[in-house]
Order: C-alpha cells, then structure tokens, then sequence
C-alpha cells in the first residue's frame, strides 16, 4: 500500500505544480508551451485553479487509496478526458508539441489509476 501512497502524492504534486503555473502565471507558462500569449488569460487561472483542487483531493486519497476509491475512478475519467482533448487539438494544430507532451504525464497517471482500481483489494 505505500507504493500506492507515494504514486497518489506524485500525482497530486504533479497537478499542483501544473495548477499553480497556470494560476499564478498563465502568460508566462503558455508562451513557454509555445502558444501565444492570449488576451485574456482568466480561463487559463481558473484552469489552474481546478488542476491545484485535483492535486489536493490526490494528496487525500493518498492517505487513504483504498476509502476514496471512487475519487480514484473520477480522476481516472478525467484525466483520460485531459488526454483525449488535448490529442484533438494536437492533431489538429491547435496544440504545440510540448503542451501534447505535458498533457501525456496525464496519461501515465490515468494509467496508474486504472491499474490501482483493477486490484481487488490494493491494500492487499
């Protein structure tokens, strides 16, 4: 069970980090990931906002992985949804290569949830 515990704080420090850049610096992060500076950059903060409010329910779960399985599921949706989206845009030119690439880490963590809520009994 440590194992899952340690992979549930890589995954909540992994969205805080992202979550955190955009709130706090959206303009900078985006022109960094190749896009160029929007206008308006509320959508990107409140983006951030969500991602760091994932990275927090990450960081509970790994106290627990087994209670907040459900949560495990949730995550695992939308981070598959995070992956889908986000190979549209970047098979369609609407997304740099190295938005795409952080967007993958999104797929290992998916992947991760899937095989922790394939396991019976993970604390096992």
């Amino acid at each position: 069970m440590a194992g899952w515990k340690r992979f549930f704080v890589t995954a909540g420090a992994f969205n805080v980090v992202v979550g955190a850049t955009f709130l706090v610096a959206a303009p900078d992060a985006l022109t960094l990931l190749g896009f160029a500076e929007p206008l308006d950059v509320l959508f990107h903060r409140l983006t951030g906002l969500l991602v760091l409010c994932f990275g927090a329910v990450f960081f509970v779960v790994s106290r627990a992985p087994e209670r907040y399985r459900a949560l495990v599921l949730i995550a695992a949706i939308g981070k598959l949804g995070v992956v889908a989206l986000a190979a549209h845009a970047w098979a369609t030119g609407a997304l740099p290569n190295s938005a795409f690439v952080v967007a993958l880490g999104d797929l290992l963590y998916a992947a991760g949830f899937l095989i922790f809520l394939r396991q019976p009994n993970a604390a096992g």
